[in-house]
């Protein structure tokens, strides 16, 4: 991942996509669109998928933002700053693989479920050897 604001035209390109939005407590399939983006902010705003397994937040929407300079890029994955330790997953057979993963483990108590989630979507986004279906 670069540490190089990406261009206006590759965020502007994801507004209105599904994706997985993980923090540090929860998970969540979801739809993204850009709020606002300046030269120096990115603020973006979630509507939840009701999609059995995934351990949202409370609200049905919610946003997140992040100042450029702290945004770590890559076509099919987003970061915000450490501090906030948000991260967006777009790739079709990622969001699919998180998917039939929540829906898998939607029996477990939903803190673990949530680890769960959060380690398998860090296997698929970084290691690039791992088969998406697994």
């Amino acid at each position: 991942m670069s540490g190089d604001p990406p261009l206006r035209s590759e965020i502007l390109a994801r507004d209105g996509a599904a994706c997985i939005y993980a923090e540090k407590h929860w998970i969540a399939h979801a739809t993204m669109s850009v709020a606002s983006l300046t030269d120096s902010v990115l603020d973006l705003r979630f509507t939840r998928i009701e999609t059995p397994g995934f351990t949202p937040p409370d609200d049905h929407s919610w946003e997140a933002g992040v100042a450029l300079e702290h945004f770590r890029f890559a076509p099919n994955c987003w970061m915000g700053s450490p501090y906030l330790g948000w991260i967006i997953a777009f790739a079709p057979e990622v969001v699919s693989a998180m998917i039939d993963r929540a829906q898998a483990r939607q029996d477990c108590p939903s803190e673990e479920r949530a680890m769960i989630l959060r380690v398998r979507l860090a296997e698929l986004i970084w290691n690039d050897t791992d088969e998406v279906g697994s």
